[in-house]
C-alpha cells in the first residue's frame, strides 16, 4: 500500500455568494473519494497520509468569476500540517503533512481556508484526518 498525496478541489458558486450563504456555495471534493458535504464544509474531512503533501485548488463553477485562495491556517485539534504556502498560482495552496512518531492514524486537525471572490474574503473551516495508505 503506497502512500499518496491529497488533492482537494473547492468548487465555488460565485453568483450571489455572501457571508451568510458561503457554506452552501463551496463544495469540497478530493482524490480519495471522501464524501462531499454540500452546504456543510465544516464537516468535510479529507484523508491524508503522514509525510505526504496536501494541495488545495479553488475553481469557480460558472467559469467567469475568479476565485483565489488567500490563505490556509491551523484552526484546532492536533498540528498535522507544516510548510503551508501558496502554490504556482493564486488559486492553489499546499502543505506538508508531518511525519512524527506522535502522529497517529485517526488524528485530526481543523483548519481555515480563506477564499476571495470579488474582493471579499470567505473563511471556510474543514478538517484533515491521518489515514492509512489507500489499497493499491
Amino acid at each position: 500500500m503506497a502512500k499518496k498525496d491529497t488533492e482537494v478541489l473547492l468548487t465555488v458558486t460565485t453568483t450571489n455568494i455572501n457571508q451568510t450563504n458561503k457554506n452552501g456555495k463551496v463544495v469540497f471534493t478530493d482524490n480519495w473519494g471522501d464524501l462531499e458535504t454540500p452546504g456543510d464544509p465544516a464537516n468535510y474531512v479529507s484523508k491524508v497520509n503522514k509525510n505526504m503533501k496536501i494541495t488545495w485548488t479553488a475553481v469557480e463553477s460558472d467559469g467567469t468569476t475568479p476565485v483565489t485562495i488567500k490563505g490556509v491556517a491551523k484552526d484546532g485539534g492536533l498540528v498535522l500540517m507544516k510548510n503551508i504556502k501558496q502554490g504556482d498560482s493564486s488559486n492553489i495552496f499546499t502543505a506538508k503533512i508531518k511525519d512524527g512518531s506522535d502522529i497517529k492514524i485517526g488524528d485530526t486537525e481543523s483548519y481555515s481556508i480563506t477564499i476571495t471572490v470579488n474582493g471579499t474574503d470567505y473563511p471556510i473551516d474543514p478538517r484533515i484526518k491521518i489515514s492509512p495508505p489507500p489499497p493499491s
